[in-house]
């Protein structure tokens, strides 16, 4: 079985797009929510949110690819070049025999929202007015689908190895990470385009995120603090290329870390709320420590999912005492650091693994641990060392990227320093 390991990285984020301007604000602290005008509804307290606010300036796709894709696909496509850009695969260059080995596999949550709420607005207003369907619906499906981001991206590159979408809610990311891995550890595929792509930023998704009791914030990312009241819904893109080690070595790619363990499970609990005692939380990094046969406590890093709600940050906080017991404590060094990267990126639903999972390998390369911003009050729930409001220098040689979903999924990747 041969071993994986992360050769191209492409965030499009709140704070920044690209490796660089993205680790930029990460280790300074920067968040970049802003009110949105779509948001000003009746019955919808939390305006604020996050996007790739450069994008169609620094994108500059044609028309038809515009017309014929969701936003989420777009995210997706840019992410992608950026990724296989830094990995420096030039994917015009290759072989017939190897387009067959390589793959894409994207994690993506709510899928084409914004497509189905504007045509089914249009449709609605044509019907009432008396007039002919949309043109729109043409390519309602199509564009609707969540397959048609990593069907976009095989196409426009040329590349015949399997193509997946893998939903997991909020654990997307991490869940098509983990598969990208096992296509890799089976010898079916060499190079995969991985991680997840979201677009939420509508009206039609955020009323239903606030009906369904998730916690939306009207004022901020606070997660781990004693005033916490929820996530800030974000958008955007976190593109990995996962590599057979010895595949990115035989063309002398850069690595930036290895994908020695992970672990996945099922709560059978609640479609919304977690398992307040993050029992099989705690199994998903159980089975990766297994899998990497190293003990918990030679991790350095965990970055947490952290969303900022009263319900996951207590849960995640017992989770990691449980996994860690004692090492977990801030009272001696050496012990285990933690954070929360949506106190600045917000919450980025199916494409937060992704962007987590690069923050992740970002700190690990520049031996710099990014802050949990907003955290003013503690929460004597919450008594671990979320890394509050300053980034520390730190010589991360083992981390933890965790995720937990919208149904019950627990998803944890465990990455090592190369």
């Amino acid at each position: 079985m041969g071993r994986v390991v992360i050769t191209g990285l492409g965030p499009l984020t709140p704070i920044g797009i690209g490796k660089e301007e993205f680790w930029d604000s990460l280790s300074h602290g920067r968040s970049d929510f802003r009110e949105l005008p779509e948001y000003d509804v009746p019955g919808l307290n939390a305006h604020l949110g996050g996007d790739v606010w450069d994008f169609d300036e620094q994108f500059d796709f044609p028309s038809d690819v515009k017309r014929n894709n969701d936003r989420f696909s777009l995210y997706a496509l840019a992410g992608a070049h950026l990724a296989l850009e830094d990995a420096g695969i030039h994917p015009e260059s290759l072989t017939d025999d190897e387009r067959w080995r390589y793959a894409c596999i994207l994690g993506i949550g709510v899928g084409g929202i914004e497509t189905f709420q504007n045509v089914a607005w249009d449709y609605q207003e044509r019907l009432r007015a008396g007039g002919p369907r949309p043109s729109s619906l043409v390519r309602l499906v199509t564009k609707l689908m969540p397959n048609r981001a990593a069907s976009e991206i095989m196409t426009k590159l040329n590349l015949h190895g399997v193509s997946e979408s893998i939903n997991t809610a909020c654990a997307s990311s991490n869940s098509s990470v983990i598969t990208a891995a096992q296509k890799i550890q089976a010898n079916q595929a060499d190079v995969v385009i991985t991680g997840g792509a979201e677009y939420s930023n509508t009206v039609l998704c955020q009323h239903s995120f606030d009906r369904a009791k998730a916690a939306l914030s009207a004022t901020g990312s606070f997660p781990f603090d004693l005033n916490r009241d929820g996530f800030i819904m974000s958008s955007g893109a976190g593109i990995l290329i996962l590599e057979d080690e010895a595949h990115a070595r035989a063309r002398g790619a850069h690595i930036y870390g290895e994908l020695v363990g992970y672990g996945e499970t099922s709560d059978g609990y609640h479609v919304t709320a977690p398992h307040p005692e993050g029992v099989h939380a705690i199994e998903a990094f159980r089975q990766a420590f297994r899998m990497a046969d190293v003990s918990p406590y030679r991790l350095d890093y965990v970055n947490a999912h952290g969303t900022g709600t009263k319900l996951n940050d207590a849960m995640e906080t017992k989770v990691l005492k449980a996994v860690f017991g004692e090492y977990a404590l801030p009272i001696s060094d050496p012990h285990l650091r933690v954070s929360s990267t949506k106190s600045m990126t917000g919450h980025m639903t199916g494409a937060a693994g992704g962007v987590e999972i690069i923050a992740t390998l970002l700190a690990m390369q520049h031996g710099f641990i990014p802050p949990t911003i907003n955290l003013k009050t503690p929460d004597p729930e919450c008594d671990l060392d979320y890394t509050p409001n300053v980034g520390v220098s730190y010589d991360i040689k083992l981390a933890a990227s965790a995720s937990y979903g919208f149904g019950g999924h627990n998803a944890v990747v465990l990455l090592k320093k190369r």
